[in-house]
């Protein structure tokens, strides 16, 4: 982890976030199903509003293998993530792409993290991305090993001591990183 909480940015930077526990509270030991199972996390909506202003992609990867489980079904899925993102619309915010896995962990496919399918299927979408220049918030070892082994900066969100020295940085949440930030124009 590094000492200085600062993160400079800027122009041409992407922002990579997980889901569960980063946009939404992580529901312990079930998965976030449904619409009436989502809660954002406090101002979620109104920070990403900021967060497109400092980076020209803002981009979502999760794993949910709950898909896999058979407790969802993918249109289930759609259906949440299109009134999150309307939701966030609603208030200047926009989320660029959402990629996701509904395998099961034990598949081991290349798009769950902390594999990179899901990250390269980003770069195959927006080409201009540059991995050098993008940060990849998550709250399990799987965002912050995806993050590392891709060459991003990583972001830990969470209390766990071992996570907070793996990561280049940590934060207890999306506004704590947000006051950190300096962008460099």
């Amino acid at each position: 982890m590094q000492t200085e909480r600062k993160i400079h940015v800027s122009d041409g930077w992407t922002l990579f976030l997980d889901r569960d526990g980063v946009i939404n509270k992580k529901i312990d030991s079930d998965y976030v199903r449904d619409w009436s199972s989502f809660y954002f996390l406090i101002d979620i909506p109104k920070i990403f509003q900021i967060l497109n202003t400092i980076f020209s992609r803002v981009i979502i990867i999760s794993n949910q293998q709950g898909i896999g489980k058979k407790l969802m079904t993918i249109s289930d899925l759609i259906n949440l993530h299109n009134i999150m993102i309307n939701t966030i619309q609603n208030v200047d915010g926009e989320i660029d792409s959402i990629y996701c896995c509904p395998h099961l962990q034990e598949n081991n496919c290349n798009c769950r993290k902390p594999n990179p399918g899901m990250l390269q299927r980003s770069i195959q979408q927006f080409p201009d991305i540059q991995l050098k220049k993008s940060i990849f918030i998550g709250d399990s070892l799987s965002d912050i090993r995806l993050g590392l082994s891709q060459g991003l900066v990583t972001v830990y969100l969470g209390d766990s001591p071992r996570l907070q020295e793996i990561a280049n940085y940590h934060f207890p949440d999306l506004k704590m990183f947000m006051r950190n930030l300096i962008i460099n124009k």
